[in-house]
């Protein structure tokens, strides 16, 4: 494993999720972004990624995190 590559982390993040264990799905999403650097194509999927995660664990307030950064994207 290449501890630094985000791609894995976010592939990690998407296997999570499909396992519905939202709140790794969420964590590995963020780690995903933390080594994403300006590749703003995956830090859109990861954003994504976590709202849907935040969505189905019914956190309102970390679903609008999200909703503010995705925003402040566009």
């Amino acid at each position: 494993i290449e501890p630094s590559n985000p791609e894995i982390w976010h592939r990690m993040a998407q296997i999570k999720f499909m396992q519905a264990d939202y709140s790794q799905a969420v964590v590995t999403a963020s780690r995903s972004n933390t080594f994403a650097g300006r590749n703003e194509s995956l830090r859109q999927s990861n954003l994504a990624l976590m709202l849907q995660s935040y969505v189905a664990l019914g956190d309102n307030s970390g679903a609008e995190r999200i909703r503010a950064q995705i925003g402040s994207m566009q």
